[in-house]
């Protein structure tokens, strides 16, 4: 069962962690609008009993770049329901 652990929104930067503690897996929906782009979205699946320099949550399993938040939702949906 995946839980929000995070939900964050700060003007246009958004970013929204979900975790399933039964696979060891976290979610993570992410844009950072200081790029200069407001309408893009990533989705970065992490392995979370795996730790690593780069990440306390553990190094990426999955990692996609939507042109879209409603396109990165839909993925993100998907992907915990088949995992």
């Amino acid at each position: 069962m995946w839980k929000r652990i995070r939900n964050r929104r700060l003007g246009n930067n958004i970013s929204i962690i979900y975790k399933n503690k039964k696979y060891g897996l976290s979610l993570e929906l992410f844009r950072d609008s200081t790029w200069g782009k407001t309408d893009n979205m990533n989705v970065i699946v992490r392995d979370i009993n795996e730790k690593s320099f780069e990440s306390n949550l553990g190094k990426p399993i999955l990692t996609k770049h939507f042109g879209s938040e409603s396109q990165a939702k839909y993925f993100a949906k998907n992907y915990m329901r088949r995992n």
